[in-house]
């Protein structure tokens, strides 16, 4: 991101990081899918991972259309991971190597945003 920042516009790359990141929701919420389909899953798992792809795609969309500041972007997409991680905590007992390597990912993603969350509240 930071180099995203050195070269691009600040709107801009703010606005590719967001994207980019919404597309990353949708497909690890979206990947939750291949586990519910190995077994018999309560229908709330579904449904949350449901909920969790529609919520960036929401921000894409609402981003496009330029209905949705980066900062509500920015939150939404926060929630969005952390549920997505709960999720899979949920869905993943007993496979701590996965979980770790989730928990950590999530964790760089979360600081990421945090970071662009700190360049937002410097531009207002």
């Amino acid at each position: 991101m930071a180099i995203l920042m050195g070269w691009l516009p600040s709107a801009q790359s703010q606005s590719i990081f967001l994207l980019y990141s919404a597309i990353i929701l949708t497909f690890l919420a979206g990947s939750q899918w291949g586990y519910a389909l190995r077994g018999s899953v309560p229908k709330e798992t579904l449904t949350i991972s449901i909920v969790l792809s529609l919520v960036g795609w929401f921000v894409l969309v609402a981003m496009d259309l330029s209905a949705l500041p980066s900062r509500w972007a920015l939150l939404l997409l926060v929630l969005g991971f952390i549920a997505c991680l709960v999720q899979d905590y949920r869905l993943y007992r007993g496979q701590s190597a996965y979980l770790k390597l989730r928990t950590m990912l999530t964790g760089i993603v979360l600081l990421a945003h945090l970071v662009l969350s700190i360049v937002l509240m410097g531009l207002a």
